[in-house]
Formats: structure tokens, C-alpha cells, sequence
């Protein structure tokens, strides 16, 4: 694929989606450990004197506590939830196109509400609206991308969308690192984030709108224009080839016009429709067993706590020691995601890797990387708490008002009455804004002890865990981080609306476990203390490791309207063994690795272990030979290209009223 291309062109916009989705997963890091007391908890009452002349208990600046730091996390993921369980409804009538630039316009005002929230439940909010665009984003980019690439850069192309969050990611950590020590620094890391949105809405101008998407509403000319542009090397008859393989895979979808389909959004006959495609989802045994593959592989993708990382990531260091500027000791482990992604892109579609054996590689290292991490973190002295400086009261710290981005105002009063406060703030030293004032002689000597307080360098088990943390980051780039979405991609077929439910089932299931990680890690640390968490996080890997050897088949090379029949029960599809586990089958021999994957794993086996082929398979044998006739006459006529799609559409239209539209379980 040319660098310059059309396709190259729709697939970097699409995927800054996923730019907006890491940046904003990676800022909220440094975020937490910057806010310190700019927030107020509530506006409920207004500013007044209390009983020592400051501002009163429910209106008082003051650090964040571990609860308010877990909903300011986790509510982005609730609203991820939402939004990927809507984009099943929504991306069926306003396509894929107009809710990709919906999720930029929420990235942006989410991004602005945040910098300039004054309360907590502000930012509450606009972590809210940003999970919302979050949602969206991440069901239909992967989705998009699926639809309008070919098979043999399928798989690299969704990976590019992973390549984006990564390097976002990486973006974010170092904003925040070079941020960190400035006035109110986290309102300008978070404000970073219209950058990005706005780039977007700028490409989506740009952006075709996908053709599969385009044939199921009846817009045939429009979608035959669509694939002129993304394919211009191809000939008339390719094309004519093509869009009708995408319309026997969309057999029986309506040929309304959008706008009618706009008009009856919410009418109950939509509805009624809607429930019954999520019914024929579960009913089927082929949808089941695709459904339950690409649930399950992102429900281990969050469960192995990687996220744990992402969000609470700064904390972590500065909990084992790393206190100067903890958002740069965690730079490293942002770059070693995005440069495992980026060599997990050149692997993923490789005939010697592929999906199945690039994910119980990588799952396999991962789970013995966390496994050390845990035993790394034990081996730290004086192994603090992640919110140790969240215990702090309401006499601790009150700054004086003042607008959203000017200098902080420093500390009115250090009461150093109460020894329990003089010692919280000794070992939250890092965390606060520096002391300048005081109402004593006692309380400057006592102040300027602190600040002078000399900060203890690392250890060596600090540096040791942080080497755990790149590795195991390494490991799941390459596998957890990507194969993922491309399977959610490749296995839920060619119907494009049951594409869309099964999509926003899975990348619901996702968020989900996000928000288990997200919403209970804090708490999970002090219950079971940190290096337990990662032991635990361990063990889910080990157990995703099990889930991948016994359910995933290997898909790379396949047309999208060919990997859903490797689901139909029988076990005669396309890489698929019998009994046993998932196996893929082998291609031949004289194939070279650069040629299309596609042709060897759809030949089927020879000799021992060789079955009859299926009705289906010999037509996908048709369909190659085909192929292979128009290679050895490049100067062939209109009949081989008729020939090709009257074997394609044939092949998938028994396809799309068999596997995926039939009530009845089993296989046919």
C-alpha cells in the first residue's frame, strides 16, 4: 500500500480517534498527581467564614481523596459503556462517517469542561462526556477500518488504530512530564486534548463514508464510487466483482434512504428490530461462539491490569520511590507500548504469526512479567500508599481563590498543632504546593523543614519494577493490546448490522472490565497491598491464556465473508480442527510468504487428517481458481470477472441466509 494512498489517507484519520482514546487514558496519570488542591468538593454552599477565620469544611480546596480518584477515573469508562452500546444503534442510520466527527466534537468539549472545572463534580462531568466520545470511537474506528481495507493489510491496518492510542499515550506522558512542575499544570495537560479532536474534524472532510455501509442503505452508485477511490489500481470489473459480494453479504437489509431511516429512528418497528438482530446474535450457534470470542479476549485485555498502569501509573512509581517527577519515570513504559504495537503491526498479518500464535506468545511472557513485577514491588523498603496524600484534612490546605489558569495561591495556614497532620505532610511532600506564608514563626521553620526535606532517591527494586512494568507493557502490546479488536473485527461476519450489535456488545464488555480494574484498584492495593494486586493480575492472564488456546482460530488472510463460517459448529471450516482445540491449518508450501494468505488456508488439508471438502469450501475453491485464471491471462475478458462474482456472491449469499440469519442451533 503506497504511504500517499487513499486508503492510507482513511485510515490515519480514522485511527486519530484512537489518538484522542490513548491521550486522554494517559493524561489523567499525570493529572491526578497534579491536581493537589485546586478543586473544590461540592458548590453546594457558598464561601463563608469558619470558626478559625478560613474558608468552611464544605467548600474547602483540598487533595483529592481515594474515592473522588477512582470515580474521576472510572466514570470516563461508565460513559465508554454508554457510548459503545449506542454506536450499535446510531452507526446503523448515521453511518460511520458522521459518528466519527460526533466523537471528536465530545473529545473536545469533554477536554475543555475538565480544564476549566473549579468542582469536582465538573470534572466529573467532563470525564464523563469524554468516556461517552471514547465509547463511540472505539467500536467504530476498528469497525470502519475492517470495512473499507483488504484482507491481506486488514489486520495491520486495525493494529494502526492500536498504534494510535499508543502513541498518544506516549504524547500525554510527556506533556505531563514537561508540565509538571508548572502552575496548575494538570488544566493545561487536559486542555491538550482539543488538539487532536480538532485535527480530526478537520480529516473528516476528507473521510469516505464505508461502502458496506453505504450498500446497506441502498447506495449503490455512491458505494461503487467509494472503492474506485480506495482501490484505483482495480478495473471496472474488480469493482463490479466486489460490490456484489458486498451486497449478497448484506442480503435483506432494507434499500431505504437515510432519510427516511433518520425520520423512523426511534419508532417502535426500529426497536422491535433492533431486539430481534441482538436475538439472532444468541440464538445461532456460529454468532454465539464468535460473540463469546470476541467478548472474552477484551474482557482479559482489561482484566490483566494494564490500565492499572495507564491510570494510576505515576502513583505507582512515586509509591515506590520514584517522588522528584513520577510521570517521567513512567514515560518509559507509554514508549514500550507504542514500539510493541508498531512491531506488532508487521507481525499480525505475517503467515508464520498471524493472531493465534502471536497472542499465546505474548499472553504467555505477560503473565510471567506481572508475576515478577509483584515479587520486584515486594522487595521495595518502605513501600507507601498510592494515596497516602489523600488522608489529609480540611486544615491542611486552603488556597485562596482565583481563576482557572492563574498562578495557585500558596498556603494560608500550616497547622502544626496536630502531629498526624505534620506527619502526613512529610511523606506527601511531592504532592503539595509549596508553602510561602504562615501564620507563625512556627509553622515557616516548620514549612521550610519540609521543603528542604532531601527527597531519597530510588532503589535498586524501584528500577528493578519499573523494568517489569516496560517488559510486561512490551509483551502486551505485541499480543493483548492488538489482536483484540482485530478479531472483534474479522469474526462477527459481513452482516453489517450484526456487525454493529455484536461490536458494541463486545467493545461494551471492554469498558466493562476497564471499569472493574478503574473502579476498585485503589481499593484492591490496600486489601491485598500492590504486589498482590499484580499476582492476581497474573493469575487472570494465565486464564486468558487458556481462553485463547481453546477458542481462537486463526483468521489472517480471510475475507471478512469467510472467517464467520470457521464458527458454524462443524469444524470443517477454514482452520479449524474437529476436536480439540483451534488449530490453523498450514498453507501450502510453495506459497511465499508476501503472496495472499487467503488461498492456503481456504485449499484445505491433504493427506492424513484430510476431509471431504464442504459445499462451502468448494466454492471457495471456485472462487481462487478463478483468480488464478486471470493471473495466467492478464489480458482476459469480461467473463473471468463474471465468473468471480457470481462464485463470490453465490458463496456468500448462502453464507448470510445460512450462518448468520438462521434461527435454527447448530450446524446446518
Amino acid at each position: 500500500m503506497p504511504f500517499f494512498s487513499h486508503l492510507s489517507l482513511l485510515a490515519a484519520v480514522s485511527s486519530l480517534s484512537g489518538a484522542q482514546f490513548g491521550f486522554d487514558t494517559a493524561i489523567i496519570s499525570g493529572a491526578l498527581v497534579s491536581i493537589h488542591s485546586d478543586l473544590r468538593p461540592s458548590s453546594s454552599s457558598s464561601p463563608g467564614p469558619s470558626t478559625n477565620g478560613t474558608l468552611p469544611i464544605t467548600d474547602a480546596r483540598r487533595p483529592l481523596t481515594a474515592g473522588e480518584q477512582e470515580l474521576i477515573v472510572s466514570v470516563t469508562t461508565v460513559g465508554a459503556i454508554v457510548g459503545a452500546l449506542a454506536s450499535a444503534y446510531f452507526s446503523r442510520f448515521w453511518g460511520r462517517r458522521t459518528l466519527t466527527m460526533v466523537s471528536s466534537i465530545l473529545f473536545a468539549l469533554g477536554s475543555i469542561e475538565q480544564a476549566a472545572s473549579q468542582y469536582i463534580r465538573e470534572l466529573v462531568l467532563g470525564r464523563a462526556i469524554v468516556g461517552l466520545a471514547i465509547g463511540l470511537a472505539s467500536m467504530i474506528t476498528p469497525t470502519y477500518l475492517s470495512e473499507v481495507c483488504p484482507a491481506d493489510i486488514r489486520g495491520r491496518l486495525v493494529a494502526l488504530n492500536t498504534f494510535f492510542v499508543t502513541a498518544g499515550q506516549v504524547i500525554a506522558y510527556g506533556v505531563s512530564a514537561a508540565m509538571f512542575h508548572l502552575p496548575h499544570s494538570w488544566r493545561w495537560m487536559i486542555l491538550m486534548g482539543v488538539v487532536p479532536a480538532i485535527v480530526q474534524l478537520a480529516g473528516v472532510l476528507y473521510l469516505d463514508e464505508s461502502p458496506r455501509w453505504l450498500v446497506s442503505r441502498g447506495r449503490d452508485r455512491d458505494a461503487r464510487e467509494v472503492l474506485k477511490r480506495i482501490y484505483p489500481s482495480w478495473s471496472g470489473s474488480h469493482i463490479e466483482a466486489e460490490l456484489q459480494t458486498i451486497k449478497a453479504s448484506a442480503g435483506g437489509l432494507s434499500n431505504t434512504s437515510d432519510a427516511a431511516t433518520s425520520s423512523t429512528l426511534r419508532s417502535p418497528a426500529r426497536l422491535k428490530e433492533t431486539r430481534s438482530e441482538i436475538m439472532t446474535l444468541f440464538r445461532n450457534r456460529a454468532n454465539r461462539k464468535a460473540l463469546l470470542l470476541a467478548c472474552g479476549l477484551q474482557v482479559f485485555q482489561q482484566l490483566c491490569g494494564f490500565n492499572a498502569l495507564c491510570y494510576f501509573g505515576a502513583s505507582i512509581l512515586r509509591m515506590a520511590g520514584f517522588h522528584s517527577n513520577p510521570v517521567l519515570a513512567a514515560l518509559p513504559i507509554a514508549i514500550a507500548n507504542c514500539v510493541g504495537t508498531a512491531i506488532a503491526m508487521r507481525l499480525v498479518d505475517r503467515p508464520r504469526f498471524g493472531r493465534r500464535k502471536l497472542l499465546l506468545w505474548t499472553t504467555a511472557f505477560a503473565a510471567i512479567w506481572l508475576a515478577l513485577l509483584g515479587a520486584a514491588l515486594l522487595g521495595v523498603k518502605d513501600l507507601g500508599d498510592v494515596v497516602e496524600h489523600a488522608q489529609l484534612t480540611e486544615a491542611d490546605l486552603k488556597p485562596e481563590p482565583t481563576s482557572v489558569f492563574a498562578p495557585p495561591s500558596m498556603l494560608r495556614h500550616l497547622d502544626v498543632r496536630q502531629q498526624s497532620i505534620s506527619a502526613a505532610l512529610v511523606n506527601a511532600t511531592s504532592m503539595l504546593p509549596m508553602p510561602t506564608t504562615s501564620s507563625a514563626a512556627t509553622s515557616t521553620s516548620t514549612a521550610a523543614s519540609l521543603v528542604s526535606k532531601p527527597v531519597a532517591s530510588p532503589s535498586g527494586w524501584a528500577f528493578v519494577s519499573l523494568l517489569c512494568m516496560v517488559a510486561f507493557t512490551l509483551s502486551y502490546a505485541l499480543g493483548l493490546g492488538v489482536v483484540p479488536w482485530i478479531v472483534q473485527a474479522e469474526a462477527l461476519g459481513a452482516n453489517v448490522r450484526l456487525r454493529a450489535v455484536g461490536g458494541a456488545l463486545a467493545t461494551a464488555s471492554n469498558w466493562t472490565a476497564n471499569l472493574c480494574v478503574s473502579a476498585v484498584f485503589l481499593d484492591l492495593v490496600r486489601a491485598i497491598t500492590l504486589p498482590g494486586s499484580f499476582w492476581l493480575y497474573s493469575g487472570i492472564t494465565v486464564v486468558a491464556w487458556i481462553f485463547t488456546w481453546f477458542q481462537l482460530p486463526e483468521m489472517s488472510g480471510l475475507d471478512i465473508d469467510q472467517t464467520s463460517r470457521m464458527f458454524d459448529g462443524s469444524g470443517s471450516g477454514p482452520g479449524l480442527s474437529s476436536s480439540g482445540p483451534y488449530r490453523p491449518i498450514r498453507a501450502q508450501d510453495d506459497l511465499d510468504e508476501e503472496e495472499d494468505v487467503g488461498r492456503g488456508l481456504l485449499s484445505g488439508t491433504s493427506g492424513k487428517g484430510a476431509r471431504e471438502p464442504t459445499a462451502s469450501s468448494r466454492a471457495d475453491e471456485d472462487v481462487w481458481r478463478v483468480h488464478d485464471s486471470e493471473d495466467e491471462d492478464e489480458d482476459g475478458d469480461e467473463v473471468g470477472a463474471e465468473a468471480e462474482a457470481q462464485a463470490r456472491a453465490g458463496q456468500t449469499q448462502r453464507y448470510a441466509n445460512g450462518s448468520l440469519d438462521s434461527d435454527r442451533d447448530g450446524p446446518r
